[in-house]
């Protein structure tokens, strides 16, 4: 696909957009018909493309290609309301469903900015009168370097004693993308979120810079290094802030939402829904597929 092919697609990824509008304070560059595209327009629009899209224009042939593919688009547009297809009920019900769609998103949005975030006293508040949650098991963070050959496990641990640097071998021969690239180092886990062998040999480790023996696993051959202890206890309010401000959050939109009900007069007829028939979903025609 060449450069100006890139462009044309966009029309189609926009036609529902927000139809274009004359600004006093801007540029005409486009009349189509009673339609003008201005450069309030234009500017808008190349702010809708994903980023890679963007970083295609930069010169004025790339803009007149954005420029003629809007026109296109509205060209179409243009024709379709002429032939009223617009008002054909089938065309009607998806206007209205993605009108829908970006009203509940923006309307969401509204809400969480200026109703649904949560004070420091609500936080406080629901830390206080739900302690329980924020009360957990022992948790340990170690380092460990994952080989496949056994040999290799034995070599690097025999470095180790020798004072190798764990981090330095960690990047340099863990199989485990996740922790390898951060020297070895992995996230604080507790007892039964990791397998048998490897959490025995963790748990075993007593003080920090403490290593394992070689462990042997479903996945290879590990060594393990003690990093960090977390006794079994009670979150603080710190550490706790997130998970509570996401429930604080939930609590006050379903709040919200019930005063939607009582507002708008919501009354659900759930037992009339029993007698709508699910649609017969279709099946794949796999005939010939073996």
């Amino acid at each position: 696909m060449n450069k100006n092919q890139r462009f044309l697609i966009l029309g189609a990824g926009l036609l529902l957009a927000m139809g274009l509008g004359c600004s006093r304070q801007q540029a005409v560059l486009a009349n189509i018909g009673s339609r003008v595209i201005t450069s309030e327009d234009f500017i808008g629009r190349l702010k809708q493309l994903p980023p890679q899209y963007q970083a295609y224009i930069k010169t004025d042939d790339d803009k007149k290609n954005v420029l003629d593919a809007l026109v296109k688009e509205q060209l179409v547009v243009q024709e379709a309301r002429e032939k009223n297809i617009d008002k054909d009920k089938a065309v009607q019900a998806k206007i209205n469903s993605v009108v829908d769609q970006i009203l509940l998103e923006e309307m969401i949005k509204k809400v969480r900015e200026t109703q649904l975030k949560p004070t420091e006293a609500e936080d406080k508040t629901y830390y206080d009168q739900h302690s329980a949650e924020f009360s957990g098991p022992a948790r340990i963070k170690v380092a460990h370097i994952l080989v496949k050959d056994k040999a290799l496990a034995d070599k690097l641990l025999a470095e180790l004693h020798q004072g190798g640097d764990f981090a330095s071998l960690a990047k340099e021969n863990s199989l485990d993308p996740g922790s390898g690239k951060n020297g070895g180092e992995m996230d604080f886990f507790a007892k039964g979120e990791m397998v048998p062998e490897f959490e025995k040999a963790a748990f075993a480790l007593e003080n920090p810079g403490q290593l394992s023996g070689v462990v042997k696993t479903a996945f290879g051959f590990h060594i393990i290094k003690l990093i960090a202890k977390r006794e079994a206890g009670q979150k603080t309010l710190d550490e706790a802030k997130a998970d509570i401000e996401r429930k604080v959050e939930k609590e006050k939109f379903d709040k919200w939402l019930e005063g939607l009900k009582t507002k708008w007069h919501v009354k659900v007829n759930y037992d009339k829904l029993k007698q709508v028939s699910l649609p017969v979903a279709a099946v794949p025609n796999n005939e010939g597929e073996k």
